[in-house]
């Protein structure tokens, strides 16, 4: 009985690990409030893996991922992941940024991580 316990746990925990999900532009779109759903961050890897995003008109990838959460200049962003501690304040930052050329298509893309 204690084997197959433990051998239980052992696979509850491998399956939890596993915790990323195919891209839905839906789930993508919707916040809680002002703050990106945490679906965003697993859904990162089927985006940049199985989505062509670099060559996409800065229109196209609006389509795709809805309005950014922060546009300056040639630089889009959209939120992965803010943890704010107990603070008003972020104490991390995760946003996945596209990078676009003079003509507003993708030329490339990055997450970035940031941590106060």
């Amino acid at each position: 009985m204690r084997h197959t316990t433990a051998l239980l746990i052992l696979v509850l925990a491998l399956a939890s690990c596993d915790n990323q999900m195919a891209f839905d532009k839906k789930a993508w779109r919707t916040k809680d409030d002002i703050f990106p759903r945490k679906c965003r961050e697993r859904m990162i890897e089927d985006l940049t893996k199985n989505y062509k995003l670099i060559g996409l008109k800065n229109s196209e990838l609006t389509k795709l991922l809805g309005t950014p959460d922060r546009e300056q200049d040639l630089n889009i962003e959209y939120y992965l992941a803010i943890d704010y501690g107990s603070d008003i304040d972020p104490i991390s930052t995760k946003t996945l940024s596209f990078s676009l050329n003079s003509d507003s298509r993708v030329k490339d893309y990055q997450i970035e991580e940031w941590n106060k």
